[in-house]
């Protein structure tokens, strides 16, 4: 939360109803901590299957798009140059895609289709750099490595010569870099925009042996410095 630690005495004279934008506009970017909710829609970009020989090989999968949610922290450690902010952040994001999206998959007797759902869950944690532009007006941009779990369904066609339906989980690494902008609502919230670019590999144990995912992120923010 921000503080007026040199305020002039005439600001005690100002009416009650302008104290909360006043303690805004004086404090530093770096005064408080953050919490950040998260909400929005992935869209993958490219989802690589990678499948035991024996199974077959993956043609081609679907790119979808699909909703998600998460949280992130923000933890101020100094200020930078022209009243930037340096700190470490941690968040997760959750996202499901359940309405199907086909993957081509060649057993070697034939091809046959198969509809793919997958749930994602990543922790992410990294740098960011914060600044202000004005006074309602809040920047900022992270990134850094995430660590992602990930379950597959794949469940094939009813034709002759499919394999059997597939259902796995993993665990993966990754990539992360997001951006927002968020404006100043009063009482130490902020609702913004960003976007975040995700490049990740998830391994499993079974069929499945490796799924890359490529994907971009668009989301709405509420934020809170406490």
């Amino acid at each position: 939360m921000r503080h007026l630690r040199f305020a002039p005495l005439g600001l005690l004279l100002l009416a009650p109803a302008c104290q909360t934008a006043l303690e805004h506009r004086t404090g530093s970017v770096g005064s408080g901590y953050v919490a950040q909710g998260i909400l929005g829609v992935t869209a993958m970009q490219h989802i690589g299957f990678e499948l035991e020989d024996s199974f077959g090989q993956a043609l081609d999968a679907q790119e979808s798009s699909f909703p998600m949610f998460g949280g992130a922290w923000q933890v101020p450690m100094r200020e930078g140059p022209l009243g930037t902010d340096l700190g470490f952040e941690v968040g997760f994001t959750w996202a499901a895609k359940w309405d199907s999206s086909d993957v081509i998959v060649d057993t070697g007797s034939g091809v046959v289709s198969a509809d793919n759902d997958y749930t994602l869950l990543d922790i992410f944690a990294g740098p960011f750099l914060a600044t202000e532009l004005g006074p309602d007006l809040r920047l900022y941009g992270s990134a850094g490595p995430m660590l992602q779990w990930g379950r597959v369904e794949l469940t094939f066609d009813d034709v002759a010569g499919a394999p059997e339906d597939v259902d796995e989980e993993g665990l993966g690494v990754g990539l992360f870099a997001r951006a927002g902008v968020e404006l100043y609502l009063g009482r130490d919230a902020w609702f913004g925009i960003g976007a975040r670019w995700t490049d990740s590999s998830v391994v499993f144990d079974d069929t499945v042996e490796e799924v890359d995912f490529d994907g971009l992120q668009l989301f709405a923010t509420l934020t809170f410095e406490y």
